[in-house]
């Protein structure tokens, strides 16, 4: 878990999509088990990297990436916008 949070601490833009996974399971415990599951599969297949994260424009392309890739309901996205 050390290792990984070390990594974490690079800059958003060099995350892979497993970093961006983990950082979504450590930020957001309390979305539960089941849909972190489900996001950190679909983040994952999708390669949602933090390269792609910081490409989006603004804060609108930002929640569209997260809702189609990562399959989140507009209040989870809205809380994951907020902290990135």
């Amino acid at each position: 878990m050390r290792h990984e949070r070390m990594h974490l601490q690079k800059s958003v833009d060099k995350w892979s999509a497993a970093e961006v996974s983990f950082w979504l399971r450590i930020q957001f415990p309390f979305f539960g088990d089941f849909l972190l599951n489900q996001y950190s599969r679909r983040i994952e297949l999708h390669q949602v990297t933090g390269k792609k994260l910081k490409e989006a424009e603004n804060d609108s392309e930002l929640r569209k990436l997260l809702k189609k890739a990562g399959g989140m309901p507009d209040d989870q996205v809205d809380t994951c916008v907020e902290v990135l």
